[in-house]
């Protein structure tokens, strides 16, 4: 069975977790599916380039992302470079047979997330969007109890993404504040996970409605690579056109219905996503600050309230570790994403979450963002099928 040989379009940090991912695969799997490496980086800036290939030990490394498009010895393209850069280099990747990973969220705009999908599909690629938080084995087992009926009938789901970066005025005015390159604020670049998981767990969002607020309006233009990074001493400030944080209502295309609420200004949250399903004989909870673990209530226990269940192998069936109590991390979750994606690729049928996946997200955030500006609710319709 032939190696996948991979080219990472990025030179940043998501680009690190990508190599970290394709590397471990061995390691934590013994070699399963076929046994990618990664053989080039490529980025814009050749000197981010350079040093992503040194510090993560690949050997070839190029500024002209299109060498490793169109080079015929690399079968899969992943994607780590801002928002508005994904179609162009999908597409490419796509027509030139390639595999397909793009980071999230799909795209910076709806249109072009279809753009991609079609490309994909009409080049019959195997393709995929990092979407990781559906990798987490606790998010896995909420979906395995409520699909076994543990909470009854689904009655509603609430759910947080929540952040402060964003609240230091001083971090630059980079891609991820401008709506032309990023698509939007943390409705988008949190949204998609959060509303992933909740696609992945009680089904398809079908109406939003919403409100979004920008409390920073300019900030100093980035001096930089590094879009966390303070900038001091006299600088040049610029607007923000999207949002610091949001809420919205919505109901599923089978009546459920929800709340999310995304922040990048929530001080004293750093990744605080949590996502709740109650039914009518339970409720199941998962906090990402607490990874490994699940709060079950049933309406059938003795005194009511909540039991902590440490996910592990009973639960996940020895999916990273076999021994219980040890636990999975941010890597883990992306690590165990590309195994799912080489195996796809072995069996020649798609990986999930696909692009189709990341698109119906962003479909429901294009609608929130909308109904943010209408002040009414807004149909969620796809226009392409997925």
């Amino acid at each position: 069975m032939s190696r996948i040989r991979v080219g990472v379009v990025g030179g940043g940090s998501i680009a690190k977790a990508h190599v970290i991912a394709v590397r471990s695969l061995r390691s934590y799997f013994g070699g399963d599916g076929r046994d990618p490496e990664v053989v080039a980086i490529a980025d814009v800036d050749p000197e981010a380039a350079e040093q992503a290939a040194l510090a993560y030990g690949v050997d070839r490394w190029t500024a002209d992302w299109m060498a490793l498009v169109e080079d015929e010895q690399i079968d899969m393209i992943t994607i780590a470079v801002p928002n508005d850069q994904h179609e162009t280099v999908a597409v490419a990747a796509a027509k030139a047979g390639k595999h397909v990973m793009s980071e999230k969220p799909l795209a910076n705009t709806v249109e072009a997330g279809r753009r991609m999908l079609a490309a994909v599909q009409e080049a019959g690629v195997v393709h995929s969007v990092n979407l990781n938080y559906r990798s987490i084995p606790a998010i896995r087992y909420a979906r395995e109890l409520i699909h076994q009926g543990a909470i009854g009938e689904i009655v509603g789901v609430r759910g947080t993404f929540l952040q402060d970066w964003g609240l230091d005025p001083s971090i630059p005015r980079s891609w991820k504040f401008e709506k032309a390159r990023s698509g939007g604020g943390p409705m988008l670049s949190l949204g998609c996970h959060l509303v992933d998981l909740a696609h992945f767990l009680v089904g398809n969002i079908a109406e939003v409605v919403a409100t979004t607020s920008t409390l920073i309006e300019e900030r100093p233009l980035p001096t930089g690579r590094d879009t966390y990074a303070a900038q001091t001493g006299p600088v040049e400030m610029g607007p923000v056109d999207i949002d610091d944080s949001g809420a919205f209502l919505f109901r599923t295309a089978s009546g459920v219905n929800g709340v999310l609420e995304l922040s990048r200004v929530h001080s004293g949250r750093q990744n605080f996503c949590t996502i709740e399903v109650s039914g009518t004989e339970g409720t199941v909870a998962f906090d990402y600050e607490r990874l490994n673990e699940l709060q079950l209530s049933t309406r059938s226990a003795p005194g009511g309230g909540f039991t902590r269940i440490i996910v592990g192998p009973a639960q996940d069936g020895g999916l990273v570790w076999t021994l219980g109590g040890l636990g999975v991390g941010f890597a883990e979750t992306i690590i165990v994403h590309f195994r799912e994606l080489m195996a796809a690729i072995d069996s020649g049928e798609q990986a999930s979450p696909s692009f189709a996946d990341g698109l119906r997200a962003q479909e429901v955030i294009h609608a929130a963002l909308v109904s943010a500006e209408t002040g009414a609710w807004e149909t969620v319709t796809p226009v392409v099928s997925h």
